[in-house]
This record gives structure tokens, sequence and C-alpha cells, in this order.
């Protein structure tokens, strides 16, 4: 019996990964991705595979596909941290990772540029990717669900799936009271190439360990092997629209004031052109709605803040979740009953991990002295009990 036709709506990395799950499986899967080529745009910083993204993408894609991702990813020496530091860059905390053991697992470990994980994602899916391809709404017929995009075509399936990001066109039709909200605080991403700067305390943490660093003010600094991002609570009211590069270099660099001058180093020798701001937002609690044809995936269902590494792994998660619900065979398939039963999943697992990045977002911009010295003093705390 051939599986179902599933449109995907978006050829990010949870529409890929579940792209090649779902054609393991026999579907007839089309990926629609609005971007006119697989290289149109830049794809941000390097991500952190954690146990579960790197179980479930072993699950979903194909033996090649996974030890590519395995052997790219940039995991230094036997074990890895996240270092907490002050502003002064003295250490509050360190949480140690075993790479090996990941290693003997079979695991990804270390991080993955996101540019060469979306390359990985694409081959193998050939003409199952539609490039071009704007989402502007759906439509349930009685066979289905019919798609339409911004240039006038249309495509039918027997289920939809959203993998169209924090910005989901699919969510505000599907579960617009699943709106993320905006959390006011504004990350700034860049990167700085070694060559540019000379690290002599940061220098050493970063060959095996992401940093984070807490400042006064509800400022933060973290930096991922010279890919960092500075957190502020505000941009002076500006519009974010209208910031030049040059401006936001401005806003991070007086954003780390005070702070250790290798982290200022960091900023300031930094490429203004490769800045980019990102408003964080955040997914409200998931509540059930009623079932049908279409469904959510990734960022488009369950936005986080980017602290914990966890939005680009529960979103792997999502795509293995319900390749598992429409592959299930124990039981006559019924998409409504497929979808349901994931978006059942998906709510059980997400809620905890939204509300864990919104907590350490919470803590990391702390931004009045008392709650700043709380904060200070449990991660002093935890190091020594971890001793």
């Amino acid at each position: 019996m051939p599986g179902p036709n599933i449109i995907i709506v978006g050829g990010g990395l949870s529409g890929l990964c579940l792209a090649h799950a779902l054609v393991a499986q026999g579907c007839s899967v089309t990926v629609f991705e609005r971007d006119p080529s697989r290289n149109a745009r830049g794809q941000g910083y390097r991500l952190t595979i954690d146990d579960t993204g790197s179980e479930s993408l072993q699950a979903c894609l194909p033996p090649r596909n996974y030890d590519f991702i395995r052997a790219t990813a940039g995991a230094v020496g036997k074990t890895g941290a996240f270092v907490f530091l002050d502003e002064h860059a003295r250490e509050l905390h360190r949480f140690t990772f075993d790479l090996e053991a990941g290693e003997r697992r079979g695991h990804i470990t270390g991080q993955v540029d996101r540019h060469t994980l979306r390359q990985a994602l694409f081959a193998g899916l050939g003409d199952h990717v539609h490039f071009g391809k704007a989402f502007a709404h759906y439509e349930e017929v009685p066979s289905g669900v019919i798609a339409h995009f911004a240039d006038g075509s249309t495509a039918e399936g027997d289920m939809l799936i959203g993998a169209d990001g924090t910005n989901s066109r699919v969510r505000r039709q599907r579960m617009p009271e699943a709106e993320p909200r905006d959390t006011r605080i504004r990350g700034v991403f860049g990167r700085t190439p070694v060559s540019r700067v000379d690290l002599p305390v940061l220098g050493r943490l970063l060959t095996n360990a992401g940093i984070m660093a807490l400042g006064p003010r509800g400022h933060v600094f973290f930096d991922d092997y010279f890919m960092w991002a500075v957190g502020v609570r505000s941009l002076n009211g500006a519009d974010l629209g209208e910031l030049d590069t040059t401006a936001m270099h401005v806003i991070a660099a007086r954003a780390v004031d005070g702070f250790h001058d290798d982290c200022q180093a960091l900023v300031r020798a930094s490429n203004p052109n490769d800045l980019v701001v990102v408003p964080i937002r955040a997914a409200p609690p998931l509540k059930r709605s009623a079932p049908g044809p279409v469904t959510l995936i990734g960022d488009s269902i369950h936005t986080m803040p980017p602290f914990g590494a966890h939005g680009a792994n529960t979103a792997f998660k999502d795509a293995r979740t319900l390749a598992a619900k429409v592959g299930d065979r124990t039981r006559p398939f019924v998409v409504a009953d497929a979808l349901d039963a994931y978006e059942s999943s998906l709510r059980r697992y997400s809620r905890p991990v939204v509300k864990s990045a919104m907590r350490m977002m919470f803590f990391a911009t702390a931004d009045f002295p008392f709650k700043d010295a709380i904060v200070r003093t449990a991660l002093r705390t935890a190091r020594v009990f971890s001793r």
C-alpha cells in the first residue's frame, strides 16, 4: 500500500530531516521552500547537537548523510564543556560533557556549522524540493488539503506539515493562539576571524568549550568557537528594521563595556557586515486543537530562546516523532489520528524544554543587582558541590 502524499512547507533543518524519514517510509513527499535556491541566504551560526538531536537525525537520515554530519562536527578532545563566567572572565560554573562516550554510541559530538548541516540534509532529496515557493494559505478539502502559493500555484496532499520557522504562515492559520511572544531580549550575533584577535584568557577555554559571560545591567556575552552573541534587553527603542550593521556593531560593543578585555576584543574585531540582530521570542504553552490534516514542527510550533541549545535538537525530535506516527501500521492509518497522536507527544516533551530555555534566559539577562547576585551565588555554589 503506498504511503500518504505529504506537503512540507519550509526547507529548513526540521523540514528536510522529516522529508528523509517520510521518503524512507515510501511516502510521496514534496518540500516547498520560499528561497529561490539552497544558497540564497546565510544560515547563521553553529549548532550544538546533543543526544536527542543526534539520535533523531540517525533515525531519520540515510546512513551516508548522517555519517557526513558526524564527520564534520567540530568536536575537539575527549571532553567538551560549557562554562559560565562573570564579566571579568572568572569561572562561576562549568558543565562538562564526555565526548568519547558519545563517539562510542555513534553520536554526533560537538558542534556543526549550520550551512554544512543544511547542505547535508538537502543531499539525496533532489526533485522532492521545490524552490521559489512562498506559502500563502491552505484550504482543507474532503480529500485532504490544498496549499496555495504566492505565485498562484497550488499543491494537493493528504496532509500538510508547517516547517516554516518562527514567522510561520501555516501556524497563523492552523494555531493562531500559538504565536510566539516577544521576550524583549535582542540577540546580536556575529563572528570574528581567528587571525584578527588574540585571546590570552578565553583562547584556552575555546579549544574545547563554549562560554557565557554574565555581566551587569542584564547583559550577557557568550562565544562559540569565535562565533559570538550578545544579549541585550533593549535597543533604545530603535526599529530593528532600520538599524544598519554599523549601528548593530556599536550596540554590541557598548553592551560588553566592563567585560573582560577578551570579550570586548572579540566583538570589536568582528566584521560589522557579518552581524545579525534577532528578536528573541518564545512560544506559549501549547493547547490541544481540533485534529485535522495540518500540523507543525520545529520553530513554527515551539520557538524558544537560544539558551541551552535546545531549539534545533527539539525540532529534530519533532521530525522523528511525526515520522513514527505517520509510519505506525499497528492500526488503520487515519491522517487526523496520526497527527493528533504526534501533537499529543509534542505538547508533552516540548513544554519543559521551552520553560527551561526561558528560565536560562531570565537568569542570564538579570537586570538588577539583587537578582544578579542570586544567579552568581547559585552558580558558584553549584561549582563547589559538583567537585
